[in-house]
């Protein structure tokens, strides 16, 4: 026992010296100052840098509009005609055209009590040319707040409520009410797609009216968008968008009055400049624009209950909007 003990010990010791000397040693620090060469972008330090000889093509980002980040005021300087979603009033209590703006802020961002909610507060101002006593002579005044969500990348849903004083809405639920008031509310539903570049966008909007005018309303529309069309001369260029609209009611204008109110068709120019000061990606907008509008069944039920001639049947209307986003 004792012989193999010692047989034992001598390899024991020729295997720990094995594994000191398989060890490497550290290398030595190096004396003296430490001297750094610069190094660029794009030479041949670089994996991505391209081989000598060679010119990469430039990439640029596709052209987009400026998505708005906390508000967004959008002017109507002049249109020729006065319309409800569409529904055209007549030259006897719309004489001389239409001007408004709406502002649309867009408080605490995107995700209100952690559930990825928006929220908008609307305020809108109007003035009716020419009115007269009919539409009367206080300006027309919106006010409203809703709450968001973007269920898909451009697809917003829309939850609100909306205070209504003077224009068409106020004049006919004075009559309807026989009161001295000109208010009528609604509480509302909307879906909007829009991915503010070249394609298809469009929307559906659902609203009940329990102030004032009682009843359902609705509208939707559809359009398509088209960058540059004509190529661009100089620093200008324009996109065109095109929509189909159809606004329809259930007893919300007069009892009795159910079906569609308006059909539309309306065309916008949207110019911007190269330069990127108007237009495209830029704050500030300026969108010229016509459109045509015919009455639907429910213009002469309204009518009836006017005892007048409320609506127009047909209507062509031209105007310029400016829209500014901050």
């Amino acid at each position: 026992m004792v012989m193999k003990n010692c047989l034992f010990l001598p390899a024991i010791g020729a295997a720990s010296l094995f594994t000191v000397s398989a060890v490497e040693t550290a290398p030595s620090i190096p004396s003296g100052p430490v001297s750094y060469t610069s190094v660029s972008v794009g030479t041949d330090y670089s994996p991505e840098a391209p081989a000598p000889g060679y010119s990469s093509p430039v990439t640029q980002s596709p052209d987009t509009y400026r998505s708005s980040s906390w508000a967004t005021l959008r002017v109507n300087l002049y249109s020729t005609n006065y319309e409800v979603r569409g529904m055209g009033v007549t030259n006897p209590l719309s004489n001389y055209g239409w001007s408004s703006f709406d502002l649309t802020l867009r408080p605490g961002g995107d995700n209100l009590f952690g559930m990825g909610l928006g929220q908008e507060v609307n305020v809108g101002l109007g003035v009716i040319y020419g009115a007269g006593d009919a539409l009367g002579d206080a300006p027309v005044f919106n006010l409203g707040y809703g709450l968001t969500k973007e269920l898909l990348p451009n697809l917003k849903l829309r939850a609100g409520y909306e205070l209504l004083y003077g224009g068409l809405e106020g004049y006919l639920a004075r009559e309807r009410d026989k009161a001295p008031h000109r208010i009528a509310e609604d509480i509302n539903v909307s879906l909007n797609y829009n991915d503010n570049q070249q394609g298809f966008f469009g929307g559906a909007l659902v609203g009940l009216g329990f102030q004032g005018l009682t009843g359902l309303f609705g509208d939707l529309h559809v359009g398509y968008r088209w960058q540059d069309p004509i190529p661009s001369q100089g620093d200008l260029g324009f996109d065109v968008a095109f929509s189909v609209g159809q606004s329809y009611s259930l007893g919300y204008w007069a009892g009795g009055a159910e079906g569609f109110d308006a059909t539309r068709l309306r065309l916008e120019f949207l110019p911007y400049s190269l330069n990127g000061s108007m237009g495209r990606d830029a704050k500030f907008q300026i969108v010229p624009w016509v459109q045509t509008s015919w009455s639907g069944n429910n213009a002469k039920k309204i009518d009836r209950a006017d005892w007048g001639e409320a609506v127009d049947h047909f209507q062509f209307s031209i105007g310029v909007d400016l829209i500014y986003n901050f």
